[in-house]
């Protein structure tokens, strides 16, 4: 019998809401420095034979796009020597890396001021305890921040550069002239492989957005579909109150410096003593600890004035000592390292508050636009439906196009606007439906 209507209907999912569990990662990778590389041809003296074909795959870096390696020198037995014509005391203390195939035996390493070798440094490394890639080739890793065994009196490093041999020892079976050489790269520090790290976002309360496309325009059948000419990026909201400490690497700006000396603004109350000698006719405090080379972020004022505007003193900058009423002062550095703070000699015996920058020792990060074009970010994150189905949704290239770095009295969140772009399949992502 034919029914007038029909109550049943097909059953749905739901998207769940955010839970507070739920997180989103960013990976950033940066990529290692160019500057200092030797295609392995370049030997010092015609031994063995190069393969500029033959090129070993990247094992430094995650998903680096483009060739960074070259090809290979098979040694035939032979010593490879090499000069590497930098300032060899910058990377004294810094690391040398290469790649090594066709061997399990025992290869060594020198390093030396002088082709001789007759001082050097010596490093000796069992093959056969490195991981072999897919195509064949070990990295090795040379740590000159580690002791090698002293040839001589040793290498002493030295502005005008440094040389370096490789040999291998083959192991028992193998062929000579199957074994080689290839990319040898050298780095100031081992800090220069932090080049990977991932950052998590939680208590998040926005996480994606709208796939938002263009119509074509309309023909004259009606057929004109998605304006595919006009996708170029798509972009989504991430806002979350929590995230890992290393967050700022999102900041496309960000990155390491190199000082190791900084200073950071601390306040004392200090009594002006009475100057002697030279500074007689003065009054004077001295500080011990002012950050060489600051000129700026000086505060004084009377400790005992309830007036806060008169308490308030004002800095002259000025090279060199010059007369000075009450309600000024200037600081001149001194050769020891120290800073003395001058004043007019009425104020001698006075308690003022000083707030200054002290010297301290710093991990300096920079923002700077080169940091932009050498830095590859990732995202990933998970939703679940209301039937328990669980998506990870991955997209190997995007841009970090707003920042958050604002402070309010309020419990502060953290939103950043992601760009997607295409990766190198020409694809903008890709989505795994977790089966278990």
């Amino acid at each position: 019998m034919a029914r007038c209507k029909n109550d049943t209907l097909i059953t749905k999912i739901g998207a769940k809401k955010l839970a507070k569990e739920v997180e989103t990662e960013f990976t950033v990778h940066n990529y290692l420095p160019d500057c200092r590389r030797i295609i392995a041809s370049k030997r010092l003296q015609s031994v063995g034979t190069y393969n500029q074909y033959a090129i070993p795959g990247n094992q430094f870096e995650c998903m680096r796009e483009g060739c960074v390696n070259s090809g290979t020198l098979y040694l035939n037995g032979a010593t490879a020597e090499y000069k590497a014509q930098w300032d060899a005391v910058e990377f004294a203390d810094g690391v040398v890396t290469f790649y090594t195939v066709g061997s399990e035996g025992t290869l060594t390493f020198k390093i030396s001021d002088t082709e001789a070798m007759t001082n050097a440094d010596s490093y000796t490394v069992d093959l056969s305890k490195i991981p072999t890639g897919a195509d064949g080739y070990k990295a090795v890793v040379i740590d000159l921040a580690q002791a090698g065994t002293a040839i001589g009196s040793g290498w002493t490093p030295k502005h005008e550069g440094a040389y370096i041999s490789i040999a291998i020892t083959p192991a028992s079976g193998e062929t000579a002239s199957a074994i080689g050489i290839s990319s040898i790269s050298i780095f100031d520090e081992m800090e220069d492989f932090e080049t990977s790290a991932t950052v998590r976002v939680a208590c998040l309360s926005t996480l994606g957005g709208s796939w938002e496309m263009e119509a074509a325009e309309a023909t004259c059948f009606g057929d004109a579909g998605i304006d595919v000419e006009a996708i170029d990026t798509f972009e989504k909201t991430v806002t979350g109150k929590a995230v890992t400490p290393n967050f700022h690497i999102l900041n496309p700006l960000y990155g390491r410096g190199e000082a190791t000396e900084g200073w950071d603004t601390t306040t004392a109350e200090i009594v002006i003593e009475e100057g002697t000698g030279d500074d007689a006719g003065y009054g004077v405090i001295v500080l011990a600890d002012k950050y060489p080379g600051e000129c700026g972020f000086m505060s004084v004022a009377r400790a005992d004035n309830c007036n806060v505007t008169d308490a308030h003193l004002v800095e002259l900058i000025v090279p060199s000592k010059v007369a000075v009423d009450e309600k000024h002062f200037f600081v001149i550095e001194q050769e020891d390292g120290s800073a003395k703070v001058y004043f007019n000699e009425a104020l001698i015996g006075q308690t003022m508050i000083v707030a200054y920058p002290q010297k301290v020792d710093v991990e300096e990060y920079v923002y700077d636009i080169d940091n932009v074009r050498y830095r590859k970010t990732r995202w990933s994150y998970t939703r679940t439906y209301t039937d328990g189905v669980k998506y990870r949704f991955v997209f190997d290239n995007v841009l970090i196009t707003s920042f958050p770095d604002e402070l309010t009295d309020e419990e502060g969140e953290f939103e950043f606007t992601v760009t997607i772009q295409k990766d190198a399949t020409g694809r903008y992502g890709r989505a795994y439906r977790i089966l278990g």
